[in-house]
């Protein structure tokens, strides 16, 4: 009915460069498009045409930015909206007579959206805009001779001289309007602001009066045959749904108070809390709008019909619930301009009202600026504090008194018709065009206004709380002792395990018991000893079980707990802006922690040691069970820290009895006795901090252990618990302990933890590094992916469990799932988009070009479905933020930034910001990968001219792509010919080339500055990558001995040696490329692809390996096929041609005979 109403229609609209206006039109955009025309009225403004100020100042809003994706919309803009200049506040709205002949043969429906909502407006601007303004229009809608309806967006206060119950109509007052109008036009307009109280009379300001004269006057000279609808509604407040979820561009009414009140500016209003506040979403009065004009259309009888969109009849809302839901959500995302810790107190009485506002606001002020002027006590900046109160002061004043006669009286605004306008439409109507108030959820609605006035008024960066995401860092304390509360006296329990049942199973387990009547029968004890140097009885196996247990056995005691969650909750406060966690994630383990027939295991990616704490206070935040986590060994050996951490639920595997079977059967009894009590256990499958910013592969043992005994321990049926594994992705703006990991990554010994190094880490607790999102992410069930996994692989659990190899490879490969399902939900950080631009600037960008990059580059993030921990395209502030957050790592000269690298010292600045680049690295890589084959066929092809053929790109691919197949843990979306083909329409899509599907070609278009821009950032993406195995190649290669075997603890740091010193020669673009990391990978690459020889050797008495090139690669013409292969993804070829480049190496190593060992 209603779409079937508009289909065709022309429309006039008013108003839409407005907060009301905006959300029409926007409506009719989204669900309205079949239209014939939509004419918008806007006021001439010299210099500008009218269509480039509709471009400007209305679609190009932010309400726009949904329906501005859709396909119709720039056909719709081109051909369906039609400016005409004119004003509603002069005679015949200024339209000039063309124009207006056109709107009488044209136009169908008459929509008036525009007035002048300025409480405070002079009333003989007020009577010129809201009365004749809505005189005019229906003047100009007489005329059409085509009309079907007009309507009027009047306010629900026209009839705020009234209190109580006020109906949908229009009541008659003592004097007509017209002639009251009249009489005041014989003013002059000094004379009406000097009786304006006489002359408003019981009417609060000129905006209610002025509209309440023109309801009375339209019904007066109304023409029978002419529907009209008088559309009232109460305060409009953000949306609810649409456009977006809060959406709003004005402080007006409400808005101004919610502001007020939120910075601490205003603490007093006069007015009774209990009153009721009829808020109304702006997008319920708009679909309102929408559906009275085309069902009064439609109606047999064309009278005039009053609709109130308000909430106060059928879902009210007092103020003092309205602020109280306000200030919860403020206890987390407070304004950041905030300038008084905020509250707001309602006050009837007006003598008590003033006391109150002298005491709190005007005499504190007095006092200061008295101080101010005492010579050598005030001064110049304490007098400018004192005037920036005062106008603070005067502002909450403005603000009382504008909403005084709103607070302090109560309407119910009858809202009848919205049911009589709602029986008359389908289901799917009254979904598509809401305006029920009984539908508005107000604890949620609240929030969501305040959300919108932070977001889109503000730009600040916030969370929206419909969100699965929610921030748990308190920001805006209300009373005193808050984390005193959250960490000591909320009555919550630490953990429901019992120590002792724990230590009882765990000695007593299948595992441990076995080991020992085993051990009792062989020749040989636990350690492989000979037996007069074991233990040799029942007892003191036990004893020796015992001791391995209370050595490493977690004990979570709340008296240690309870004080480092309180501890804890200040530091957040401090370094983080907020730690946001995705509650729906969390919701999803509670119940599998309900489940008593399977086991729970945590996977958190690990980048730091506050990771652990993190997931902890977490479980506590929202009333879960700590976690038992098993930690890393260093952190262990210190006697204060191990204590807390045990203390916390921390327990480890000791590296010294790796090969010890007693304590392996220990550790495989308590994992099982902590799964028979229910209790989450959490492992870091990298084992070890990343310190590369990528996710590594698994290399936990435990991990290895329980997957082994979930099989091999408990063959019946019967005793199988599933197992379910929980990814957790632990994304951090700025890791806290990341910057010790470049030297690491360059070769330096790795720092030892020690009781004065944790000591020292203190005094970073004065910074702030930005925010944490916690995700956790869908459980995989390892029942599950077993059954997949025997399907797949067509071999029986039989099999599985009885052959080591294939059990090696199934821990492996699930292993490798778990990390590709952490990568996969990574979420992207601010500072990872700034990182990677500046690395793309690395001799500076100016911060224009920044902000402008980033916005580029968050585009395309969006395009590959990433999730982001920030809603819109990157802000100034976000930027100006993000470059705080990594100000160590770069240098400011003027308005330019660059990696800051002023002696060989600072190389490491780049691989930090390579570290938080790499996070980026999974969107990417099939794109870089494909991009680097491109360019590396610029080296044989004029790319200008020449087309590249898919087939052989695609072999270029798949050789990259399997060369570097250890570097990266992501799925593999490109292993079929179909998929490597979506992939370049993908790419395509994005503008970076054409793809001629037909002849299978790509067509480069070099003169694109955004193509090559495009190329050029996935290029610098891979590079540093192929770099170190280019490297790793030389070495090799370059030595005098081919055939020498280099031992594995030399080997990297000679690599690595010869990198760098190529990096200073100009042979190598990218520092970045001198990782170990890489450099470890590329060995062992090689080595799978047999161009290196790996062997085992003994070497004090531990097992080590030595590589040297294989036998193939001894000879030269495999070497120079193999080199050939690798440089042809290199975009500088002639730097990097194999005499060229061992000719330099020769050069290096006669500049410093020294060095010579080292290769």
């Amino acid at each position: 009915m209603i779409k079937e109403f508009y289909k065709d229609k022309v429309i006039l609209i008013t108003g839409t460069t407005g907060f009301l206006g905006k959300v029409v039109l926007e409506k009719f955009f989204r669900s309205l498009s079949d239209f014939k025309r939509i004419y918008l009225l806007v006021r001439p403004k010299k210099g500008t045409k009218p269509m480039d100020r509709i471009n400007r100042e209305i679609l190009q809003s932010q309400c726009f930015d949904n329906v501005r994706g859709l396909p119709q919309f720039d056909s719709i803009v081109k051909n369906k909206i039609v400016p005409i200049e004119g004003d509603i506040t002069k005679e015949n709205l200024a339209i000039n007579p063309k124009d207006r002949e056109i709107l009488i043969n044209d136009l169908d429906i008459v929509i008036n959206c525009a007035a002048s909502v300025d409480f405070n407006e002079r009333l003989c601007d007020a009577i010129q805009i809201n009365y004749f303004g809505c005189l005019r229009m229906y003047q100009l809608a007489e005329e059409c001779k085509n009309l079907k309806v007009f309507c009027h967006v009047s306010t629900c206060y026209v009839n705020s001289e009234k209190k109580g119950f006020i109906k949908e109509q229009i009541y008659d007052i003592n004097e007509d309007s017209e002639e009251l109008i009249n009489r005041i036009l014989r003013m002059t307009p000094q004379q009406q602001d000097e009786q304006l109280a006489q002359i408003l009379g019981p009417w609060p300001n000129t905006y209610t009066f002025t509209k309440s004269m023109g309801e009375r006057t339209l019904k007066k000279m109304r023409r029978p045959d002419i529907p009209v609808v008088l559309l009232r509604p109460s305060i409009i407040g953000a949306s609810l749904q649409e456009p977006m979820q809060g959406w709003t561009d004005t402080f007006s009414a409400a808005g101004g108070l919610t502001l007020a009140g939120s910075l601490g500016i205003v603490n007093y209003i006069r007015g009774d809390g209990d009153y009721i506040s009829d808020l109304v979403p702006v997008d319920y009065v708009s679909n309102c709008i929408i559906v009275a004009t085309a069902i009064q259309a439609q109606t047999k009888k064309p009278d005039l019909l009053v609709v109130h969109s308000a909430t106060s009849h059928n879902n009210p809302i007092t103020w003092h619930q309205y602020m109280n839901e306000c200030f919860k959500y403020l206890t987390m995302q407070p304004f950041q301009q905030q300038v008084f810790k905020p509250y707001i107190k309602f006050v009837a009485n007006k003598k008590l009202y003033n006391a109150l506002f002298f005491l709190r606001n005007d005499l504190p002020v007095r006092v200061l600026n008295k101080i101010a002027m005492i010579p050598g006590i005030g001064g110049p900046q304490m007098q400018k504090n004192a005037q920036k109160l005062q106008k603070i002061n005067m502002r909450a004043l403005s603000l009382g008194s504008m909403f005084e006669h709103f607070t302090n009286n109560e309407w119910i605004y009858e809202s009848n018709q919205i049911y009589n306008l709602q029986a008359q439409m389908s289901q799917d109507e009254i979904k598509e065009f809401q305006f029920d108030a009984k539908t508005i959820d107000w604890p949620l609605y609240v929030k969501i206004y305040v959300y919108g006035m932070q977001k889109f008024i503000l730009k600040e960066e916030v969370i929206c709380p419909t969100q699965e995401k929610a921030p748990i860092i308190p920001k805006n304390n209300f009373t005193y002792f808050e984390d005193i509360k959250f960490a000591f006296l909320n009555g919550q329990t630490i953990s429901h395990s019992d120590p002792n049942r724990l230590r009882y199973d765990t000695l007593n387990s299948n595992y441990v018991q076995d080991y020992i009547y085993s051990a009792l029968n062989n020749d040989k004890g636990a350690s492989g000893k000979p037996l007069d140097l074991v233990p040799k009885t029942y007892d003191s196996y036990m004893k020796q079980a015992a001791g391995y247990l209370g050595e490493m056995q977690a004990v979570i005691r709340p008296s240690a707990v309870r004080p480092m969650l309180w501890l804890l909750s200040k530091i957040w406060q401090r370094i983080y802006d907020q730690i946001i966690v995705n509650e729906s994630g969390l919701n999803n383990l509670k119940q599998l922690l309900q489940k008593k027939d399977q086991g729970v295991i945590l996977v958190p990616t690990h980048k730091s040691f506050i990771d652990f704490l993190l997931v902890a206070y977490i479980h506590y935040h929202y009333q879960m069970d700590l976690p038992f986590t098993c930690g890393e060994e260093q952190l262990f050996k210190i006697a204060l820290i191990k204590f807390f951490l045990r203390s916390g639920g921390g327990f480890f595997q000791n590296e010294k009895l790796k090969n010890d079977k007693l304590f392996a059967a220990v550790m495989s009894g308590y994992i099982q006795a902590l799964m028979g009590q229910n209790c989450a256990i959490q492992i870091f499958l990298e084992k070890k901090r990343s310190r590369s910013g990528k996710i590594q592969r698994p290399n936990e043992d435990l991990f290895d252990q329980i997957l082994e005994n979930y099989f091999i321990k408990n063959k019946s049926k019967d005793n199988l618990k599933d197992l379910k594994f929980v990814p957790i992705t632990i994304n951090y703006d700025i890791v806290y302990d990341g910057e010790q990991f470049p030297m690491e990554l360059l070769g330096e010994s790795k720092v030892e933890e020690s009781f004065i190094r944790v000591l020292k880490q203190f005094s970073n607790l004065n910074k702030n590094i930005g925010k944490v999102v916690v995700k956790y992410c869908e459980p995989v069930s390892l029942e599950e992916y077993t059954a997949r996994y025997l399907q797949s692989n067509k071999i029986t659990k039989d099999t599985l469990i009885k052959s080591e190899e294939q059990m090696k490879h199934f821990i492996t490969n699930f292993g490798q799932k778990l990390c590709q399902n952490q990568t996969d939900n990574l979420v992207i950080m601010i500072t990872s988009l700034t990182a990677s631009i500046l690395l793309m600037h690395r001799k500076g960008i100016s911060y224009d070009q920044l902000l402008q990059k980033s916005e580029w580059l968050f585009q395309e993030v969006q395009a590959r479905n990433a999730e982001l921990s920030f809603n819109s395209s990157p802000s100034s502030t976000m930027i100006s933020t993000s470059l705080g957050y990594l100000g160590k790592f770069i240098d400011q000269k003027r308005n330019v930034f660059e990696p800051s690298v002023s002696a060989k010292k600072d190389y490491k600045n780049i691989v930090m910001l390579s570290y938080y680049r790499n996070n980026l690295t999974h969107l990417f890589i099939n794109d870089s990968e494909i991009a680097c084959c491109i360019f590396g066929f610029g080296s044989i092809l004029d790319l200008s001219k020449n087309e590249i053929k898919v087939d052989e790109l695609e072999q270029k691919y798949k050789y990259l792509q399997d060369l570097l197949s250890e570097e990266f843990v992501i799925r593999k979306t490109n292993k079929t010919k179909d998929n490597f083909l979506k992939n370049l329409e993908f790419m395509e899509s994005r503008r970076l080339f054409t793809y001629d599907k037909t002849n299978q070609t790509l067509k480069m278009q070099l003169q694109d500055s955004k193509q090559q821009y495009g190329h050029s950032f996935l290029c610098h993406m891979l590079l540093p990558y192929i770099e170190s195995y280019w490297l790793t190649f030389i070495y090799f290669i370059s030595l005098d001995n081919r055939q020498a075997q280099i031992e594995e603890n030399s080997l990297y740091n000679k690599i690595q040696w010869l990198a760098e010193a190529l990096y200073d020669q100009g042979h190598v673009k990218f520092y970045e490329s001198c990782m170990l990391e890489s450099m470890r990978n590329a060995v062992k690459r090689y080595t799978q692809m047999g161009v290196l020889t790996q062997r085992t050797i003994i070497k004090k008495r531990q097992e080590t390996y030595t590589y040297s090139l294989s036998e193939k690669y001894q000879d030269e013409a495999n070497i120079e096929e193999f080199y050939e292969e690798l440089v042809f993804y290199l975009p500088y070829p002639s730097s990097v041609n194999l005499p060229k480049i061992q000719n330099e190496i020769r050069k290096i190593m006669m500049s410093d005979i020294q060095l010579l060992p080292k290769l």
